[in-house]
């Protein structure tokens, strides 16, 4: 348990895992960090349909044991080049959040 929550190693475990049960609707291009503290994940592409989300960079630091009392506790999360191309219109929609 400790080598998937408290590794890096274990980190790119769980990105693989993810990888071969959601397929192509999600492509990771490098994760980084532990699940136990921050993630980071770059070049974050997930497809539902003809819908297509990209994050050039993503950063997540957040308290996992808070799962256990039915919470999920973000400390920081922020995520840049975020574009969002919805199926029917023209051209994607850029927006920094």
């Amino acid at each position: 348990v400790f080598y998937v929550v408290g590794t890096e190693s274990g980190l790119q475990f769980v990105g693989r895992l993810l990888d071969s049960q959601v397929g192509e609707g999600l492509q990771i291009g490098r994760l980084g960090g532990r699940l136990v503290t921050a993630i980071e994940v770059e070049d974050l592409r997930i497809q539902v349909n003809d819908d297509v989300y990209a994050v050039g960079h993503l950063y997540l630091d957040w308290s996992p044991l808070a799962l256990f009392s039915s919470e999920v506790r973000i400390k920081q999360l922020t995520a840049d080049s975020v574009t969002v191309a919805i199926a029917g219109t023209a051209e994607p929609a850029e927006k920094d959040f």
